[in-house]
C-alpha cells in the first residue's frame, strides 16, 4: 500500500464523509475513528471482520480518488486511493454511514485474514 494513497484513503473516509453526512443531516458516530495507523495495518494484514456486511464503494468517493489522481497526485495515486477504499469496504473497515468505524466498534469486532 502506497503511504500517500492510504492517507488520502483514510481522509476521504473521516474527513469527506463527515461533512458529507453533516450536510446530509446524518447521524455522525459517537467516539474516534480508528487512527491512521490502526487503518493502514489492518489494510495491509488484510483483516476482515466476522460480522461486516461487504459493500461496494460509493460513486462519490469512486470520483473523489479519481480526483486525487487527475488534479493532486499522479494516476497511479488515484487508482491506489480507490484500492484501498475497496479494500476498506471489503474488509468491513467502512459503517452502513460510509464511515470509518470508531474505536469502540472496532474493540467489540472479530476479525479473519483475506486472501
Amino acid at each position: 500500500m502506497s503511504n500517500q494513497a492510504a492517507h488520502q484513503a483514510y481522509n476521504l473516509l473521516t474527513i469527506a464523509d463527515h461533512v458529507r453526512l453533516q450536510r446530509q443531516g446524518g447521524d455522525i458516530p459517537k467516539g474516534l475513528t480508528i487512527s491512521f495507523n490502526k487503518f493502514s495495518s489492518l489494510i495491509d494484514q488484510k483483516k476482515a471482520l466476522h460480522a461486516s456486511k461487504v459493500s461496494k464503494v460509493p460513486e462519490y468517493l469512486i470520483k473523489s480518488a479519481k480526483i486525487i489522481g487527475e488534479h493532486v497526485h499522479s494516476s497511479a495515486t488515484g487508482r491506489n486511493v480507490f484500492n484501498d477504499l475497496k479494500l476498506a469496504y471489503k474488509l468491513g473497515l467502512v459503517n452502513k454511514d460510509g464511515m470509518l468505524l470508531t474505536n469502540s466498534q472496532l474493540q467489540h469486532a472479530e476479525f479473519s485474514s483475506v486472501r
